[in-house]
């Protein structure tokens, strides 16, 4: 599924999406030079031959290890899921982290490059049991639309309650000691309901017994007072990510990181009661940990389900572990 091209401009269009088959990911010490360009020819030329020939000797892999994805890539990042309600994501990749890619006609198969592996997917059989080549064509334009378009990420809002100015005594907010919660949330999950969905993707994912790696990544706004105004508290943006131990705040500016909680503190993530006049209002959520809650802002609803899901996640293998 291609984007309509006259869908209104914005960060988090979609450029394209459909199911692919995944083969497991390739971990690299040396990566291509981040370039676009204008054809598949030039990203191919721009690659190091030695350093992804090797993807063209794998026609086929074995069943046991296909992976049925749905994949969406967007203006500001790549990312794929367990099923095509996109409620579960099982990695999201952000604009900047992708350097290039390259698409192999003959055997059907996408390579896409980041700093630290190569994802590797395959273009799954049309009607007359061929590899979809105009799925291909697809994704093909739609990559390299991707890549040509400025690095960046969405804003949230404009407003003057944003401040992308930083300091190094900014401190961010907690809004109050944790407790009972009144605010609704509309992405609760019973216990249930998530039992069911348990598999060994799931496990490998979030189970804090596994070695440390990346769940999710991205940008959210949370509250930062501001020294120079006099401690008044004003939304700043982090980069953001979600591992299966810990979740991390860093500088938007800088990469320092700026606050990073365990992930066995947290109690639970909630949607807030959001002031629907406002706009901006309708993506808040807050974090809850034992001795505090913060709250947070998505860039839109999408996300905010994806953070909370991602969260209640984490805390569910906890109790399954304990339990």
């Amino acid at each position: 599924m291609i984007s309509d091209t006259a869908a209104p401009s914005s960060q988090h269009e979609i450029l394209m999406a459909s199911e692919l088959i995944k083969k497991p990911s390739t971990s690299q010490n040396k990566t291509p030079a981040a370039q676009s360009s204008s054809s598949n020819n030039e990203v191919a030329d721009n690659v190091p031959l030695n350093y992804h020939h090797h993807h063209h000797r794998h026609l086929w892999w074995p069943r046991s290890i296909d992976h049925h994805y749905w994949c969406v890539l967007r203006k500001n990042q790549f990312s794929y899921y367990k099923t095509r309600d996109e409620r579960e994501a099982i990695s999201v990749i952000p604009r900047f982290e992708i350097l290039n890619f390259k698409m192999s006609e003959l055997d059907g198969i996408l390579t896409i490059y980041t700093p630290s592996k190569d994802l590797i997917f395959k273009f799954p059989r049309g009607q007359s049991e061929n590899i979809d080549r105009e799925l291909m064509h697809d994704w093909k334009i739609a990559l390299e639309k991707f890549l040509s378009s400025p690095g960046g990420n969405e804003s949230v809002t404009t407003g003057s309650d944003y401040d992308e100015d930083e300091d190094e005594d900014d401190l961010i907010v907690v809004d109050e000691k944790a407790g009972p919660s009144t605010s609704k949330c509309s992405c609760n999950l019973t216990m249930d309901e998530q039992l069911s969905r348990e598999d060994k993707e799931f496990y490998r994912m979030f189970d804090p017994r596994n070695a440390e790696h990346q769940v999710c990544s991205g940008i959210l706004y949370t509250r930062v007072k501001k020294k120079k105004l006099f401690n008044r508290a004003k939304w700043q943006k982090f980069n953001v990510e979600l591992t299966n131990t810990s979740f991390n705040l860093y500088s938007f500016k800088t990469g320092k990181l700026k606050k990073s909680i365990k992930l066995d503190k947290i109690i639970d993530c909630i949607e807030l009661d959001n002031n629907s006049k406002i706009k901006s209002d309708d993506t808040n959520f807050a974090l809850i940990t034992f001795d505090e809650r913060l709250s947070f802002k998505a860039a839109n609803d999408q996300d905010m389900v994806d953070w909370i899901i991602n969260f209640k996640s984490s805390i569910l293998i906890r109790k399954k572990i304990k339990s």
